[in-house]
């Protein structure tokens, strides 16, 4: 009696056991699910240009005549022709982008097959996801294109009759550009994903709390600055100079001037930002297993359980079947 005694008590303490207890013995707690993600792009361009043309041409026609008649008399054709150009350009390209993913699943785990009245607990899932794009682009562009044409015929008579008496044709034609251009292209992008799963156990378990988290900027800092200068200078100059000199100086004087003078600036900033997320989350909670077998055990669980409760049973109406419940548990019915 004494040996039955103390069986009975050891399944009646087992049976009133408080449910913690008996979680932290067979019940599987998933773990904790945290996943970071971080990315940077940062840019930073700096760019200057700076171009200069001159052209500079200067045609003179300065006979002195002094005591010399009829002299000097020959036509005088004089003539400039220039092409400035002066340019001045910056291209800048710029391709950032962020892919990330994130995938994670916590799921409560199973106990032995007979320990369904306990309760399983998944972890909590928490996934943060930063991307981060910085460019900073400054672009100064300088053009300056000068063209100076000159032309002069100073004739000089002194008692020189009849002198410097010959057609003059004096001509300029300058073509000037200055060109100064800023072309910036950014492309900046942000792709992000995250897949989250928490499930509870596949009895009576409770999934745990899903956190998704994510972060994204895109930051563009462009500074351009552009300048063109043209300047086109033409000069004709007749100046014939007679002293005592009759008859001179009697020739055609023709003078014309051709200027094409062209200042371009331009600024091109193209800059595209994009950011893509993606986000899928579940959060659920177990339920009891109705497929029978379970594990190692192989025994179908209300066939277990209704052995644990018979075995658990109070002294007086199982007690005397000692031997057979000992049975049952070396058969993994109970533990």
């Amino acid at each position: 009696m004494k040996r039955m005694a103390i069986a009975c008590a050891s399944a009646l303490a087992l049976a009133l056991a408080p449910a913690a207890a008996l979680a932290s013995d067979g019940g599987a707690i998933g773990g904790t699910l945290d996943q970071v993600q971080q990315a940077t792009n940062q840019n930073s361009t700096s760019q200057s240009a700076s171009s200069d043309a001159q052209s500079k041409q200067v045609n003179v026609n300065a006979p002195v005549s002094v005591l010399s008649k009829d002299s000097n008399n020959g036509d005088v054709n004089q003539s400039n022709d220039a092409t400035t150009v002066s340019k001045s350009s910056n291209e800048n390209t710029t391709d950032q982008s962020n892919a990330q993913s994130q995938q994670g699943s916590v799921q409560g785990g199973g106990g032995d097959c007979c320990e369904q009245h306990k309760s399983d607990s998944s972890g909590g899932a928490s996934q943060s996801q930063e991307a981060s794009n910085e460019n900073s682009t400054s672009q100064s562009a300088s053009s300056d294109a000068q063209t100076k044409q000159v032309n002069v015929n100073a004739p000089v008579s002194v008692l020189s009759k009849g002198s410097n008496n010959g057609d003059v044709n004096q001509s300029n034609d300058a073509t000037t550009v200055a060109t100064s251009s800023n072309d910036n292209t950014t492309n900046q992008s942000n792709a992000q994903s995250q897949n989250g799963s928490v499930k509870g156990s596949h009895h009576h378990g409770d999934g745990g709390g899903l956190d998704q988290s994510q972060q994204a900027s895109n930051e563009n800092s462009t500074s351009q600055s552009a300048d063109s200068t043209a300047k086109t200078k033409q000069a004709n100059v007749n100046a014939p100079v007679s002293v005592l000199s009759p008859c001179s100086n009697n020739g055609d004087v023709n003078q014309s001037n051709d200027a094409t003078t062209v200042a371009k600036s331009s600024n091109d900033n193209t800059t595209n930002q994009s950011n893509a997320q993606d986000q899928h989350g579940s959060v659920q909670g177990g339920g009891p297993d109705h497929h029978g077998d379970r594990g190692d055990c192989g025994h179908p669980r209300h066939h277990c359980g209704h052995k644990r409760r018979d075995c658990g049973r109070p002294r007086g109406d199982n007690c005397r079947h000692r031997d057979r419940c000992d049975r049952e548990r070396e058969d993994g019915c109970d533990s």
